[in-house]
């Protein structure tokens, strides 16, 4: 890993030191090594216009990241309430002109992630509906049935007066989704021109990308 004052130059710098955290080879394997520069570049590109905030926060989960942390686990917590880039992931794993391999890889990184425990599910359920979970008897489930870019799932029972238990499902938005959407969504539109431009050079799998791109931020937007 690169020292930490070696990123403080520009933020370019910034971003090449974040996307070389992770090496190329992780989730773009030797068949498809066309691809690494563009993936290179687009994780520069993203990372070196995140807001001081975010990537202040960033660069911390990385520098308290024992050294010999693999690299996987690096990659996620990278991504980590990203949720234009968790997407980004999934939108691209459903591409049949990938590789399989890398197309499960995709898959598992989606899967893998975690940013939210059920203690903090469970505490905004209770804000939101309050007085009418006990008037409606509802006994909510005490882990996280499924977790996505944007949201957790996690089942309860419920009593409708006069009728037996039923069963149901919460979907709750993660906390920190509405404050990073638009800059989410202002990133990957920024990154589709850029990779579409000639100033990128950039010439195989642009169009699959763009493509994928314009999908996520109408699937999040929606």
């Amino acid at each position: 890993m690169r020292p930490i004052k070696a990123v403080e130059n520009s933020a370019n710098e910034i971003g090449k030191w974040i996307a070389g955290l992770v090496p190329l080879e992780l989730f773009v394997p030797e068949p498809h090594q066309a691809w690494r520069p563009l993936v290179r570049d687009a994780m520069e590109f993203v990372f070196s216009r995140l807001s001081k905030e975010r990537l202040e926060a960033k660069i911390a989960e990385q520098m308290v990241l024992p050294p010999n942390t693999p690299p996987e686990l690096r990659l996620i917590r990278l991504i980590s309430k990203m949720p234009g880039l968790q997407k980004l992931g999934q939108v691209l794993a459903r591409n049949r002109r990938l590789d399989p391999a890398l197309r499960d890889a995709l898959c598992q990184l989606e899967n893998g992630m975690s940013d939210m425990n059920a203690g903090e599910v469970h505490a905004i359920i209770k804000t939101e509906l309050g007085p009418r979970l006990e008037t409606y008897g509802v006994e909510i489930e005490p882990a996280i049935y499924k977790e996505g870019s944007a949201s957790a799932i996690i089942k309860f029972t419920w009593r409708k007066p006069e009728r037996e238990r039923e069963q149901g499902a919460f979907k709750v938005l993660k906390p920190y989704v509405p404050s990073a959407f638009a800059e989410d969504m202002t990133l990957l539109g920024a990154l589709g021109e850029y990779l579409g431009s000639r100033e990128s050079g950039h010439r195989a799998g642009v169009r699959d990308v763009r493509e994928s791109v314009s999908e996520v931020r109408l699937l999040l937007e929606h």
